[in-house]
């Protein structure tokens, strides 16, 4: 399959790589968590496939 995502910094995600995606349905829309080296981060997608990346600081969490 090879790379799926890259790290993007204007995005708020840390250079370095992401790593741990897990991806949940919920009613018709999946959500895929996933960590960069310091955050938990947020992709949403309505099929599965194509996944749309938040940076809003309220759909992050970062500790």
């Amino acid at each position: 399959m090879g790379i799926a995502m890259m790290a993007d910094p204007s995005l708020g995600e840390s250079e370095g790589g992401l790593q741990a995606p897990y991806v949940l349905k919920e009613g018709d829309r999946y959500c895929m968590f996933y960590g960069d080296l310091h955050r938990i981060c947020l992709a949403t997608s309505s099929d599965g496939k194509e996944f749309t990346r938040f940076r809003n600081g309220s759909r992050t969490w970062s500790g």
